[in-house]
């Protein structure tokens, strides 16, 4: 009996190990595939299943740490953040005395920071910078000069990724890819180049793609649109480089070339196909197209909710809607749904502030008050003109030629109260000027 009892055990033990093994196999054939420019995300999704075989069939097991944080991490590289988050907070709530303590503090600290929660972030990494594992602490390090990116301190994250060459001298390529970031956000481009070229040079783990994208993003910052395209031509890229790529083409105004390029990523159902549909109604604007350009406005929102791309392609597609609708109202209707005045205004707004076209806006605001004088969206027009001449144009004589008109002709109006106060200054200046 005790025979038995030592090698039933044994197998068991033998059916665990097999089956981490295998869980451990596919996730290391997942991140090689990452790291070659691949996706991993098969490997990983199987990783799981035996993460989960394991835990359900040796839960009482000494390694069951081991499971979770597995787990955990393949989550983490699928992009299920959530899923990882759960596990390694497990590790952190249960096995205060896990080897992969730590580490599961480094990830729930990257974890923050791609959920935007900084200050979360900043806890956890300084938490795992305090680990005897200099691996681990060099990768605190690391992404600590990320989150000082996110929070608008390019400066900050520049002087981390120099003291972090000088104290370890290692992990150079991922730093320098960081510092790259970080100068082309401080505006000094000419370093921020620097550092791509030579993140290239000495690249270990930073994709190939990667670099070429940033490298790419700079030129097209400085506004060396040739030169982007040039290194993009020149290199293979990733889906993320393809759209950049026709964003480059449809600026330089090939559109025919920057339309084919699109089309390669219009039905990928994620952000970079909402932004190829984005782009391809754009471009069958420019040519006059429009029924097709509200097509592809509409397909863009059905491929899912991706923040400020989907918010401009449901802008454009309403203007759109508005446009081709204006000529057949009538100017006496007053349904606010189709009240002339109203629609006018409806697009000046989408035109600032969903689009960030502020030039855009004004033509529509102006319709307002000047074809439709007698309409309460008139002052209220002239009020916005005020505040985007001010903020975005900065033309101080159109706030003046606004404000007159408001005053003269919308005495009584919240608006003109509201601007007798706001633009005090302006309003002094125009009393002494006419007297």
């Amino acid at each position: 009996m005790k025979k038995f009892l030592i090698f039933f055990l044994l197998l068991s033990n033998c059916a665990y190990y097999n089956t981490f093994y295998n869980a451990q196999k596919y996730y290391s054939d997942g991140v090689k595939q990452e790291k070659e420019g691949g996706s991993g995300a098969g490997n990983f999704q199987k990783s799981v299943e035996k993460c989960e075989k394991v835990l359900k069939r040796y839960s009482g097991s000494k390694w069951v740490d081991d499971a979770i944080f597995l787990l955990g991490k393949d989550f983490y590289y699928l992009h299920q953040l959530s899923k990882a988050k759960v596990n390694f907070e497990k590790i952190i709530s249960d096995f205060s005395d896990s080897p992969f303590f730590d580490e599961s503090l480094l990830f729930l600290g990257k974890i923050a920071l791609n959920e935007g929660s900084l200050s979360e972030s900043v806890i956890f990494l300084n938490r795992a910078a305090e680990s005897k594992d200099s691996r681990i602490r060099m990768e605190a390090f690391k992404t600590n000069m990320e989150v000082y990116l996110k929070k608008d301190s390019p400066g900050k994250a520049i002087q981390a990724g120099e003291d972090f060459i000088q104290k370890y001298g290692t992990h150079i390529a991922e730093v320098y890819y960081i510092l790259g970031s970080a100068y082309r956000d401080a505006g000094k481009y000419s370093e921020a180049l620097k550092m791509f070229k030579r993140a290239m040079k000495e690249s270990e783990k930073v994709k190939p793609e990667d670099l070429i994208y940033r490298l790419a993003l700079t030129y097209v910052t400085m506004d060396s649109l040739s030169q982007a395209l040039s290194l993009i031509d020149q290199n293979q890229g990733n889906d993320s480089i393809t759209i950049l790529k026709g964003e480059i083409l449809q600026r330089l105004g090939e559109l025919d070339r920057a339309e084919e390029t699109f089309k390669s990523a219009e039905n990928f159902r994620n952000r970079l196909g909402v932004i190829a549909n984005y782009h391809l109604g754009q471009i069958k604007e420019e040519k006059g197209d429009i029924k097709s350009a509200q097509k592809l406005y509409s397909k863009a929102l059905n491929l899912g909710v991706f923040g400020d791309i989907t918010d401009k392609a449901r802008a454009k597609g309403e203007i759109l809607e508005i446009s081709s609708n204006m000529d057949s109202l009538r100017s006496d209707t007053l349904t606010k749904g189709k009240d002339p005045a109203y629609l006018n205004f409806r697009v000046g707004e989408l035109y600032a502030l969903e689009l960030k076209e502020p030039g855009e806006a004004v033509k529509w605001y102006e319709n307002v008050f000047r074809d439709f004088p007698e309409s309460p969206y008139a002052p209220k027009a002239l009020y916005v003109l005020m505040n985007i001449y001010t903020k975005e144009l900065v033309d101080s004589t159109k706030v003046r030629e606004c404000l007159d008109l408001l005053l003269n002709h919308y005495p009584d109006t919240k608006y003109s109260e509201a601007a007798r106060e706001e633009y005090a200054t302006y309003l002094q200046d125009t009393t002494s000027n006419r007297k």
